[in-house]
């Protein structure tokens, strides 16, 4: 049983649920948790937990660092982003970069005078 002076770390906990599912159990084992006196540490991408009666932490970028992207982790309100998008396009893995790519592959495979198949 958690009570006073526990500690619980959970990462991603019913990330195997659908979204309203998984972000109303989260919001409630984190209620039950700190009825009980215990403390806790979630990472989550259910945006619908934070901003309420449970503390929030969140990366954000420091705006002061212009030499390179510096991350600090802040108490925050409501959430709506966890620079996914960021991270696909660092890997080209965006919606642009994806497109750009397949139009290579193809000119290139017309240039050849080659089929190309996707």
């Amino acid at each position: 049983k958690c009570g006073i002076g526990s500690f619980a770390f959970l990462n991603e906990t019913y990330s195997g649920t659908d979204d309203k599912k998984g972000a109303a159990m989260t919001l409630a084992a984190a209620k039950k948790l700190a009825a009980n006196g215990a403390f806790a540490l979630y990472v989550t991408h259910f945006h619908e937990v934070t901003g309420g009666e449970i503390p929030s932490l969140t990366t954000k970028i420091d705006d002061s660092d212009s030499a390179s992207r510096t991350y600090r982790i802040m108490k925050c309100g409501a959430t709506s982003n966890s620079f996914a998008l960021d991270i696909l396009r660092k890997y080209s893995l965006d919606a642009a970069s994806l497109e750009s790519r397949r139009s290579n592959i193809i000119n290139a495979g017309i240039r050849r005078g080659g089929e190309v198949t996707l």
